[in-house]
């Protein structure tokens, strides 16, 4: 959560880790959205807010394996509700 002049901002980011063997799979995604960043070990994936409805689209036509798939689900789940309220909540 962000304030800004006091009033309380989301902001949704959305990162996925792999190996840094497996980088060229982040790189090829990194081609259309978002950004890889690379340690000694892992190389992560990262969108921020604009890119996130792009990679809600993405993971629900090809979706993610085991832990990192029910961890996509919550982040879509409550991304989804932050814009349900928006749209309810006048300005």
């Amino acid at each position: 959560m962000i304030q800004n002049n006091g009033q309380n901002n989301f902001s949704f980011r959305f990162a996925i880790r792999l190996h840094v063997d497996d980088r060229k799979v982040l790189e090829f995604i990194q081609a259309k959205l978002g950004k890889v960043y690379t340690s000694l070990y892992t190389s992560t994936f990262i969108v921020n807010n604009i890119e996130v409805t792009c990679i809600i689209y993405i993971f629900q036509m090809y979706p993610l394996n085991t832990q990192k798939y029910l961890n996509f689900v919550y982040f879509k789940k409550a991304y989804q509700l932050y814009i349900e309220a928006k749209i309810k909540t006048p300005p």
